[in-house]
């Protein structure tokens, strides 16, 4: 083989290593960035958020000691969140959960991990308790939901079910199915224990609606509470 041959077969073998490396350094760029894309773009500690309705009262509150942005998705990951719904003429509630997602900025929060919701007495209402592992709520319209279990305590009720939608202003509880659980009506000597399909919780004067026979089967067992005269 002539010296001009080796020489053409050496420069040509260069421009082959030169051309791969580039393909692959961009190919690699191309990675990165697809994995980086999401990564988040924004973070910040101890956060306070107030949304106002139209005529300047505030709807509600949100505190996180910390936050994070993630581009890709839009959208806001807060945690050990705590928010406050606030109620004309009624005492307020406080929500509270492990981790939380804010969409749309803060229309919408997605609750997420031990959430309990929580009202604390005034002069004509009971301390409300509820409990679920997830919850979806709408500050700006005082409403949320779940289809998940959920738990609710008060003085006078202890119910659990599938599935919750709450209207914080109209003070309703709509317990959606498998309800079961105890129930002491107001200035009553006795107690029920309820299994019906569904029902509706009126926290504002603490009653309980129950659906009749053509909407599914409900079971209503009276029983005295401890210390009182049986019902007649």
């Amino acid at each position: 083989m002539t010296q001009q041959k080796i020489l053409f077969l050496v420069l040509f073998f260069a421009v082959m290593l030169s051309t791969w490396l580039t393909f692959s350094i961009k190919e690699n760029n191309n990675v990165a960035m697809d994995t980086n894309e999401n990564n988040l773009d924004a973070f910040a500690t101890e956060i306070h958020l107030t949304r106002m309705d139209k005529t300047g009262h505030i709807n509600a509150s949100l505190y996180s000691p910390q936050l994070t942005h993630y581009p890709l998705e839009n959208q806001t990951q807060l945690q050990s969140p705590t928010v406050i719904v606030y109620v004309k003429n009624q005492p307020s509630w406080k929500i509270t959960a492990n981790q939380a997602a804010l969409f749309h900025g803060s229309e919408k929060i997605t609750l997420t991990d031990h959430v309990v919701l929580h009202r604390s007495s005034g002069i004509n209402n009971e301390e409300i308790t509820v409990q679920t592992e997830q919850l979806t709520l709408y500050p700006e319209l005082k409403t949320a939901m779940t289809t998940l279990p959920i738990s609710l305590l008060s003085n006078s009720t202890q119910i659990n079910s599938t599935g919750m939608q709450a209207n914080f202003e109209k003070g309703i509880l709509t317990l959606t199915s498998s309800v079961r659980g105890n129930y002491t009506p107001p200035s009553h000597a006795y107690q029920n224990k309820i299994e019906a399909p569904y029902s509706i919780y009126h926290f504002t004067d603490h009653s309980l609606d129950l659906p009749s026979s053509p909407q599914g089967r409900t079971t209503i067992t009276f029983m005295p509470k401890k210390g009182d005269t049986p019902y007649p």
